[in-house]
């Protein structure tokens, strides 16, 4: 089945094909980029359970995937706040503000933590 077929002529009069296939990779493109996706992905990526993810562990391998996490949603969702971010997560705003911050840190001088980073992007473009 072709997957513009899913999308409704009578929502989108006059769309051709063309626009429909263009329309159709911006749907999934979205999709990808849900925070429960952006999650689901890190889970798999890094094999932890998203229950654990989502606990108090603090754990330093556990705290970084958190920490792309926050920062990917916050990078997809720039309107989100932070207290929506953190209801997710079952953290504090101001949780949600230092892992931002951890996160710039990390990038600058954590050699595994930006391997990590680099693992996830490629794990989602790819």
């Amino acid at each position: 089945m072709n997957n513009t077929q899913n999308i409704n002529p009578y929502v989108f009069p006059g769309l051709t094909d063309y626009g429909k296939s263009i329309f159709q990779r911006r749907l999934m493109a979205i999709k990808k980029n849900t925070p429960d996706a952006i999650i689901t992905n890190l889970t798999e990526l890094f094999s932890v359970s998203k229950e654990t993810l989502l606990s108090k562990k603090r754990q330093r391998r556990l705290v970084n995937i958190r920490c792309i996490a926050i920062r990917e949603i916050r990078a997809n969702y720039p309107r989100m706040g932070l207290k929506t971010i953190g209801r997710i997560f079952n953290k504090d705003h101001s949780t949600i503000i230092h892992s931002l911050k951890q996160y710039d840190i990390l990038m600058r001088f954590d050699h595994d933590f930006k391997e990590m980073v680099l693992d996830y992007t490629q794990f989602t473009e790819g």
